[in-house]
């Protein structure tokens, strides 16, 4: 259902493929619009009016046309999925899944190919390197990539300069860093202590790696149905997790102890108290520096925010069709903050498989 855009009592600007065009919006619901790229019909994006002041803007970082990133004359991406911020610079990385390589994006929206480009597990430089369907990434306090190599069932190493090694688990047994992981999801990094945290989406379990390479279970339950995204909370250690079989947040203490951060474990879209909110099918998740939680709740095809306090909002409506996708498709993609390049105001990256999306944060 399109929406109608409210009388003009605050200005809004969105920026989508290089043009800036400025709407009316009204202080307790903004909105925003994106072009189809086919058809040429506007899309119109419902970012919830908040309890605090935020101006709101959604822009284009990466524009792409059903599964094609088109950069001149090269076609160069076909599912953007994990996503990674290099503060330092504004670099965006994303997993480019069935590409199996990993691209990288100017704080001007540049695409540019890091490493990889072919099916199949190598270490090496560049084009040399390969990857099998790799979904999940993080960054390391040196600038490395960390890289959930998912159908390898291994964690990559990648320098920004393109070099590829493989710091845990492989393909194959025999090899004393090939311990059992299965089809590792997402990656998380806790920079206090280096530890690599990694999700399965089937085996039900969250694995610690040591930057030797040492894999470990942290923890295993029950209650975990298909874990997905996974960020650290950079105040306390603590994991926050999206489970999306079981439409809840999970967190997991650095000792292992799981507990229910946010959802009442039924299906569905339901603000307010974290305890009684309801999601559906949570994938994606980042957390900022003041333990404000971000979380692309994919079938909703929205962006939930959940604070400290306990309390659940939607942030962003309709994100189908601001990253331009059929109504029908809800497809994998990843989240994460960064600055603001010419601002310095934070701001939300979204990915799918046809546009990485910036919605500002101030």
């Amino acid at each position: 259902q399109r929406l109608a855009a409210p009388p003009p009592t605050k200005r809004c600007k969105v920026q989508e493929a290089g043009a800036v065009r400025t709407f009316g919006a009204a202080c307790a619901l903004a909105f925003a619009c994106a072009w189809h790229p086919r058809c040429g019909a506007r899309c119109t994006v419902a970012l919830r009016g908040l309890p605090f002041p935020l101006a709101r803007e959604i822009a284009s970082l990466a524009t792409a046309s059903f599964g094609v990133v088109h950069v001149g004359s090269r076609s160069v991406c076909t599912l953007a999925t994990g996503l990674a911020v290099d503060q330092a610079t504004g670099v965006v990385f994303a997993c480019d899944t069935n590409n199996h390589s990993i691209m990288s994006v100017t704080p001007h929206g540049v695409l540019k190919k890091v490493a990889g480009g072919r099916d199949g597990f190598c270490d090496g430089c560049y084009t040399n390197a390969r990857f099998r369907f790799p979904v999940g990434m993080a960054i390391l306090p040196s600038g490395n990539l960390v890289v959930a190599d998912t159908h390898n069932c291994a964690l990559r190493l990648v320098t920004q300069q393109g070099d590829v090694s493989t710091l845990a688990g492989g393909p194959r047994n025999g090899d004393s860093k090939q311990t059992t992981m299965g089809f590792i999801h997402s990656v998380a990094v806790d920079y206090s202590s280096l530890m690599v945290y990694v999700t399965h989406k089937f085996d039900r379990v969250v694995q610690a790696v040591s930057p030797e390479g040492v894999v470990s279970t942290l923890a295993q339950s029950t209650a975990f149905k298909k874990l997905c995204g996974i960020a650290v909370d950079s105040r306390t250690g603590d994991l926050l997790v999206a489970d999306s079989g079981a439409s809840v947040i999970h967190k997991i203490t650095r000792e292992g102890t799981v507990s229910t951060f946010a959802g009442d474990g039924t299906a569905g879209h339901l603000d307010g108290l974290a305890s009684t909110a309801r999601f559906r099918c949570p994938t994606a998740i980042t957390v900022d520096s003041h333990g404000v939680v971000f979380v692309r709740d994919q079938q909703g095809a929205c962006i939930r925010m959940a604070t400290p306090q306990g309390r659940v909002y939607t942030l962003a409506n309709n994100l189908n069709e601001a990253c331009l996708l059929p109504p029908h498709l809800n497809l994998d993609g990843g989240v994460a903050l960064r600055a603001d390049p010419t601002t310095g105001h934070p701001q939300l990256l979204v990915s799918s498989s046809v546009n990485i999306l910036t919605i500002s944060l101030w």
